[in-house]
């Protein structure tokens, strides 16, 4: 992660940027992750019937509801002309299909939801354009 965060740091303070923040979650044994904030939105949901996979969505086809969640992490991050925050929290999540897709949960959840503990990362960078 230290090596992603200097490199972000090195491209973005030797070019202009705008402000964006990402997102990382997964849970425990990896079987719900996703990546928001990025070009590519996606979640990846394990299942385990008649066989096992992962279904991968776009993450506009569910809805991630966050139960409860604990701050474990906040660190502020300067470097150059860049700035921002890097949160690291749990939380206990509810997922569910969305109502443009209301069954593409339940061929492999017959539930039609998911319910688990994630950790997550956010990492925001801030536009300080007042210390260019």
């Amino acid at each position: 992660m230290n090596f992603l965060l200097s490199f972000v740091f090195f491209i973005f303070s030797t070019h202009g940027y705008a402000a964006w923040t990402t997102t990382n979650c997964s849970n425990s044994n990896g079987s719900v992750k996703w990546q928001s904030g990025q070009e590519d939105e996606l979640i990846d949901l394990k299942y385990s019937n008649f066989v096992e996979g992962f279904l991968t969505l776009n993450i506009e086809q569910v809805n991630i509801e966050f139960k409860q969640s604990t701050s474990l992490r906040t660190k502020k991050i300067k470097n150059h002309n860049m700035s921002g925050t890097e949160q690291v929290y749990a939380a206990s999540i509810k997922i569910t299909a969305s109502e443009k897709h209301p069954d593409i949960l339940r061929s492999q959840f017959p539930k039609n939801m998911i319910e688990t503990d994630v950790i997550c990362t956010t990492l925001k960078i801030d536009n300080d354009s007042s210390q260019r």
